[in-house]
């Protein structure tokens, strides 16, 4: 796994030492369990949740990403579409498309620069918009 490099710490809010063990504590469950996790109430604080969500990415969870799409949390969300452009995985171009008519102004702009990302990547997308 890469690791972070120091304005990454700065800009996600947390320290190395509590980077490291969450992500320790992350690479531990199964994906349904990260998904509870981060789905689960105000209880956990956001900027633990946007960790566990750059970790995701950088372990390219897509599959996990894409299923955190559906978290009422309109911040989680921004952070996993953005996440998926920028992995760039085909399986991630559905769950996209549809985050583009996200009920979030913020959600539906990073949906748009991730899908802008994807159609240079993979220009057949372009034919799955379904307006």
């Amino acid at each position: 796994m890469k690791l972070l490099t120091e304005s990454e710490y700065s800009v996600n809010n947390i320290s190395e030492l509590e980077y490291n063990e969450i992500r320790c504590y992350v690479e531990t469950l199964e994906d349904e369990e990260i998904i509870t996790f981060i789905n689960a109430s105000e209880s956990s604080e956001a900027i633990i949740k946007r960790t566990v969500v750059f970790l995701l990415f950088m372990l390219k969870s897509v599959d996990v990403l894409i299923d955190s799409l559906k978290n009422d949390d309109a911040d989680i969300r921004k952070e996993c579409v953005w996440a998926l452009g920028e992995i760039g995985d085909y399986r991630a171009a559905e769950a996209i498309i549809v985050a583009l008519q996200d009920s979030n102004v913020e959600v539906r702009e990073a949906a748009r620069e991730a899908y802008e990302k994807m159609v240079l990547k993979f220009p057949a997308i372009i034919n799955m918009v379904p307006f």
